[in-house]
């Protein structure tokens, strides 16, 4: 049996044939500019989303930036103003719709040339057994 281990970069690097816009974003760069109109559609303006770029690369990644948020809702919602915890509530509340359009969108586009399709089309072929093993979000699944 062969068993293939996807880490990160495997959905960027399987892409071939798509517009830059729609690539598979590394984790550090779901704030990039680039998917700016993904961005306003679930109503976050440029200047957030340049606004969230910033605070994500002071915190050293997006993960640590999210993970802020939420502590901050979960640890201090009682000693901070209303208005704050509104805020971070409706940043957090966009930041998850966005995501889920900005993955939805990377999966829609993929194309028989992805190097997924291929590798998954020489497996059945050759009907080699395999496993995955997948550390992705992924278009993989």
């Amino acid at each position: 049996m062969h068993v293939f281990i996807f880490g990160a970069g495997a959905s960027k690097a399987s892409q071939t044939c798509f517009e830059y816009s729609q690539e598979s974003p590394l984790a550090n760069e779901l704030f990039d500019d680039r998917y700016v109109a993904t961005a306003q559609r679930v109503a976050i303006k440029p200047d957030e989303l340049k606004q969230h770029k910033a605070e994500a690369d002071k915190c050293g990644s997006v993960e640590e930036y999210i993970s802020q948020l939420s502590r901050k809702l979960l640890n201090d919602s009682k000693l901070l103003p209303q208005s704050e915890v509104q805020k971070t509530q409706k940043d957090l509340g966009r930041i998850t719709f966005y995501i889920w359009e900005l993955l939805r969108e990377v999966s829609e586009t993929c194309s028989h040339e992805d190097a997924y399709i291929t590798l998954m089309n020489k497996l059945k072929d050759k009907s080699i057994p395999f496993g995955l093993i997948n550390f992705n979000y992924d278009v993989l699944l």
